[in-house]
Parts: C-alpha cells; sequence; structure tokens
C-alpha cells in the first residue's frame, strides 16, 4: 500500500479519536500497521501531562474542597506517571528536541539509560531564507519575535537598554512582533523605554521572516524552571541562527541556547548581568555602525537546517 493511502486510513481512525473510545481505536490502529507490516512506528508525546473532557473540568471549577479536588490531580498524576514509564521503556529509541529534556525522561524508569535517546532540535527551512535580504536596514532595531511573558526574565536587559540609551548617540527601536505580557508596558515606560518600542500583532510565518531582515540584533529569552534550569529552548533561536544577525539571548548563560551560539559564533547569552548586556549591545551597535550588518556564513549554522536534521532522523529509522 502507498504511504498517503496508509496514511488516510489511520487519519481516518483519528477523526473519531477522543477519550470514550480510546481502546476502541486504539485497536484500529494496530489492527492497520499489522495488516500493512509496518517495522517503523513513530508516536509523538503531547504537552499536557492530564486530559479531561470539556465537562470534567467545568465540573470541577464548580468544586469548592481543595483537597477533593487535589485527590484528583493525585490519582491523574499517578496514572500518567505510569503511563510515561510503559512508553520510555517501551520505546526503541527515544527522540528530544533537545538534550535538557534528556535527563527528565531517563528519570521516568530505572530500566534505561541515557544511550537510548537523540535529540534532533526543531531547526529551520532553508526555503525560508532563500531569497533572505542580509543588508543593513535604516535604523538599528532589536526584534523579537514571538510570546514573551512574565515568567521571561526580560528585566536586565531592559536595564541595560536604558543605559545604552543614556550613553550612545545611535538611535533604536525595539521590536516586538507577537504577544506581550500587559506588565512589560510598564516596565518599559519605568525605563521611558516606551517611545523607543514598537508592538506588532502575530504575523503569518512568511511575515515573520520579514522582521528578521529588517533586524540589526535578534532578543531571545529563555524562562528557566525552579532549578534554575531552562526548559523548553524557544524555536525562534533556529531561524534567528538563519538570520545571520548577531543574537542576544536572556536566560541561562551557560546552557544548551548558549552552546549552539558559541558553537554557530551567532551571539552571546546571559543572565542577570545587565553590565554584560550592555557591553554587547554597546558592541553590537558599534558594528552596525560601522557597516558590519550581519554575520559571515558559517557551516555550523547548517547542522541545525531540517533537511540535514531529517538525514540524521532517517538514520535512526534503518
Amino acid at each position: 500500500m502507498l504511504k498517503s493511502e496508509l496514511r488516510k486510513k489511520v487519519l481516518k481512525v483519528r477523526k473519531k479519536f477522543n477519550t470514550k473510545n480510546i481502546q476502541l481505536n486504539f485497536k484500529q490502529i494496530i489492527k492497520i500497521l499489522k495488516k500493512e507490516k509496518v517495522t517503523n512506528q513513530i508516536t509523538i508525546g503531547g504537552y499536557y501531562p492530564v486530559n479531561f473532557e470539556i465537562d470534567d473540568l467545568t465540573l470541577l471549577r464548580k468544586f469548592k474542597n481543595n483537597k477533593f479536588n487535589e485527590k484528583i490531580y493525585e490519582a491523574a498524576y499517578k496514572i500518567n506517571a505510569k503511563l510515561e514509564k510503559q512508553v520510555v521503556e517501551g520505546a526503541d529509541h527515544i527522540v528530544t528536541a533537545t538534550p535538557v529534556y534528556i535527563p527528565f525522561f531517563a528519570t521516568k524508569s530505572d530500566n534505561i539509560d541515557e544511550s537510548k535517546f537523540t535529540s534532533i532540535p526543531n531547526g529551520y527551512d532553508p526555503r525560508d531564507f532563500e531569497n533572505f535580504d542580509y543588508g543593513k536596514n535604516k535604523k538599528f532595531t532589536i526584534t523579537y519575535t514571538g510570546t514573551i511573558s512574565e515568567q521571561y526574565n526580560i528585566n536586565p536587559f531592559l536595564d541595560a537598554l536604558a543605559r545604552l540609551r543614556d550613553t550612545n548617540l545611535t538611535p533604536f527601536t525595539l521590536q516586538f512582533v507577537g504577544s506581550v505580557y500587559p506588565i512589560l508596558h510598564e516596565e518599559l515606560a519605568k525605563r521611558n523605554l516606551d517611545k523607543h518600542t514598537v508592538f506588532s500583532n502575530y504575523v503569518p510565518h512568511k511575515e515573520s521572516i520579514k522582521f528578521l531582515e529588517k533586524a540589526s540584533l535578534l532578543l531571545v529569552c529563555g524562562p528557566l524552571n525552579k532549578d534554575k534550569k531552562e526548559g523548553g529552548i524557544p524555536a525562534k533561536v533556529y531561524e534567528y541562527l538563519a538570520a545571520r544577525k548577531p543574537i542576544i539571548y536572556i536566560g541561562k548563560k551557560d546552557g544548551f541556547v548558549a552552546e549552539v551560539l558559541k558553537e554557530t559564533g551567532s551571539g552571546e547569552s546571559f543572565d542577570t548581568d545587565s553590565n554584560a548586556i550592555y557591553n554587547y549591545l554597546l558592541t553590537t551597535c558599534n558594528n552596525w555602525t560601522n557597516e558590519i550588518a550581519c554575520l559571515p556564513p558559517n557551516e555550523a549554522i547548517q547542522k541545525y537546517s531540517r533537511p540535514l536534521q531529517a538525514e540524521t532522523f532517517l538514520r535512526l529509522l534503518k
């Protein structure tokens, strides 16, 4: 059977998928896989550890007994932990989008080791950059694309940027493309940066690449968990690499993103040291003034292109 026909059959089953007939759908999918003699099975995990029906969530909100709610979530957590263990132990190999996740998944069972894991980052699509303009724009522009919430500690960067405004004659614009948390407007106004900042709503992916073209410096922030470790790695990092504009990362200065930036020579990583951030901003601004608009081509960046990552994934299936 052609792959497209097999996919249609599986999708037909998935359309009927819900928590009430999960066992039925699972049996149907297994039957298709056996009939078509599929040797490689790939499953993709979601972000939600516990799934409730909408009615269940509405019902939970009505309960005022917190102890009752705690018991429900505790039971759900135990069920989820058991299922996670089964998946981790049953898989022949596990691929993660970042090595940060590998130690986390390895703790799900005592019967596995980290050799069972491979990290293949999200990467970038080279086709998005075939007609990319790497030239210098008219104004020094610092661009952030995507969502930024209160979990992202951007304040040290804002402190450094305010200092740059007071000590450097080069006009600049701070550009946010996407969703920002409300208090950010207050933080900007508190530092008199609001007049230097522009906001754009979410735009289609193709348009977001245009914002990278117009950028002089690309800003990315990474939230840290309670143990001061990196959580999810922002996918925008890889497109920033392909744009070949200097990158400033505010998060963990010795984490995975820091290693990627150092490996590719694409930027610097900082934590809360506003003085160090200021020095990097000043250096980048001076480079831009001296006609250094973008970084030179670097083969190290190509390893994060999706075609090369697809080859890595293909080798795992052989």
